[in-house]
């Protein structure tokens, strides 16, 4: 089983703890697309193409950002160049995006999963985040979609924030679990380098949660989802029977997965010593003599 992600980098603006590579101009949407579809013809008979491919992710940024007509042009791409035989096709999503036409232009471009980043529905946290979208947009995206002819859909909720009490955490899961989400992927928010909210850090200006603090909003999460009918089957992921994430799983068995875009990556297992030269191109005599696994792990640290 392999898999595709495909970044797209347009963000409305930036999130204060977000150290993905993204921009916020959008005139260069087109362009972008373009030179999207260019670098997958690229692989057209390459080894990437020999497997079967059984899920595509459109992550970003934002890629909901993109229009339909964008989208579907990436998408027959893909199944020109690869052998498309898809289990799951999904597509990041923000509140502010969202809407009932869209959606259903969404499905008739054959996306069949919605992943959506709501992170809370308290306007003092969407604020603290700087998210795109406040809480009545949430809501009202919540409602398209539950009317909408997706059935599988994931939502986010961040966790650990400054100042967040446990009473509010569980208002933004009650809240939440109004809409009976199929899946819900929950993060524990991290302080990554060079993004805004290191900086209030650094200034003194916002003082992180106390871990102790995280670790139990981290238990109290895992026991209420559950108590609502979802089963935690990654450390972040929680799903009814039948709507685990059939891409984040390719990762999690270290299956094989190619990145497409300015901000992704790709895991690649090399079958035979042949393919594992063919693959590292000019640098094959660096990686001569090392097994499959250390050749991946040497090309990620490259």
């Amino acid at each position: 089983m392999s898999g595709i992600y495909v970044h797209i980098p347009f963000c409305k603006q930036a999130c204060s703890y977000c150290d993905f590579y993204f921009v916020t101009k959008s005139d260069q949407k087109e362009n972008f697309v373009q030179a999207l579809i260019a670098e997958i013809a690229a692989l057209e008979g390459q080894v990437f193409t020999e497997e079967v491919v059984k899920s595509v992710y459109f992550g970003g940024g934002t890629p909901s950002l993109l229009t339909t007509d964008q989208l579907g042009r990436i998408i027959t791409e893909l199944e020109r160049v690869f052998t498309l035989e898809l289990d799951e096709l999904t597509i990041e999503m923000n509140p502010d995006n969202v809407t009932p036409d869209y959606l259903k232009a969404l499905k008739d471009c054959g996306f069949d999963r919605i992943s959506m980043g709501v992170q809370s529905f308290s306007e003092k946290s969407l604020n603290f985040m700087n998210r795109a979208h406040n809480r009545t947009q949430a809501l009202q995206a919540l409602e398209d979609i539950v009317a909408s002819s997706f059935q599988n859909y994931t939502v986010d909720l961040i966790y650990g924030q400054p100042d967040q009490t446990s009473a509010e955490l569980l208002e933004d899961i009650d809240q939440l679990m109004v809409f009976n989400p199929p899946h819900i992927s929950a993060y524990a928010l991290t302080i990554e380098h060079n993004t805004r909210l290191a900086k209030q850090v650094e200034l003194g200006r916002v003082k992180p949660a106390d871990d102790d603090e995280v670790a139990d909003q981290m238990d109290l999460l895992a026991r209420s989802l559950v108590n609502y009918g979802l089963d935690r089957y990654e450390v972040s992921s929680f799903a009814k029977a039948g709507f685990q994430a059939k891409h984040n799983q390719i990762y999690w068995d270290h299956g094989n997965y190619l990145g497409l875009g300015p901000g992704a990556h790709s895991f690649w297992w090399p079958k035979t010593p042949v393919e594992k030269e063919g693959l590292m191109g000019d640098d094959a005599g660096f990686f001569k003599g090392l097994s499959s696994e250390q050749a991946i792990v040497a090309m990620v640290q490259s």
